[in-house]
């Protein structure tokens, strides 16, 4: 009879072990926060760029980096990968996403000296970035508003504008592709253009383009320090702006 008593006792302490493994929570912070950006899905490895030392402007003009904070993170079979409603995800559901994550290990915060362009993660990149093995990561929506648009595509020094040219499709690029290279010329010759390029939407009308409200397309947007200061889809209207001759 004891012995009876006693495995029914351990089956309930085993079962009530069984469901807190299954709802466990991690009560700390996040040990890192950032962008997804390669994946190496067969070794069950993702890379995640935190952080580097560039400012909006020169992230903005895609200036390479001195050094940047990124991390490898090792996924295996105990690390949960979650959406914000706890569902769960695959490894490659969280390519190119904004995550956090925790971690088996010890954090600790350090820079890696690189320039994130001119290195290769599959290959050097693989070794020259710390790697910690993930407890549990969630990808985070990031919610982008018209203002953070302006924010990320303003010019920086008073006087001075950025050009940006936006196309909802790769088929309207390459039917304009003259007009677009016409307008990286303007880009890079006029000293009051801080910085701008082309934009091509892969399924529809580029994300930024879609928050800044616009309709049509292609269409040219041009900034000053604080906020748009012209929308137009004609070339023309944008020569004039910057005092440029307008072919008859």
């Amino acid at each position: 009879m004891r012995l009876v008593i006693y495995l029914f006792v351990l089956f309930i302490f085993l079962l009530g072990c069984m469901g807190t493994n299954e709802n466990k929570e991690i009560t700390r912070e996040a040990d890192l926060q950032g962008i997804t950006y390669l994946g190496d899905f067969d070794d069950q490895m993702i890379f995640v760029h935190v952080d580097d030392d560039r400012n909006p402007r020169e992230k903005q003009s895609f200036t390479g980096t001195e050094y940047v904070y990124g991390y490898w993170l090792k996924v295996t079979n105990d690390t949960e990968i979650i959406n914000e409603a706890g569902e769960e995800l695959t490894l490659e559901e969280i390519s190119v996403r904004y995550i956090e994550a925790w971690v088996k290990e010890e954090f600790v915060e350090e820079r890696t000296v690189a320039n994130i362009y001119e290195i290769s993660l599959e290959e050097e990149g693989r070794t020259l970035f710390p790697i910690y093995t993930a407890e549990k990561i969630k990808h985070v929506e990031v919610v982008r508003t018209k203002e953070d648009v302006i924010e990320q595509l303003k010019s920086y020094e008073e006087g001075k504008y950025t050009l940006h040219l936006f196309f909802d499709s790769m088929e309207s690029h390459n039917d304009r592709v003259d007009e677009a290279n016409e307008v990286m010329d303007i880009i890079s010759d006029l000293e009051t253009i801080e910085t701008g390029f082309v934009s091509t939407g892969a399924e529809g009308p580029p994300e930024n383009a879609k928050l800044l409200g616009i309709e049509e397309y292609p269409s040219y947007v041009i900034f000053n320090t604080r906020d748009v200061v012209l929308i137009t889809s004609n070339l023309d209207e944008v020569k004039e702006f910057f005092g440029l001759e307008v072919e008859e």
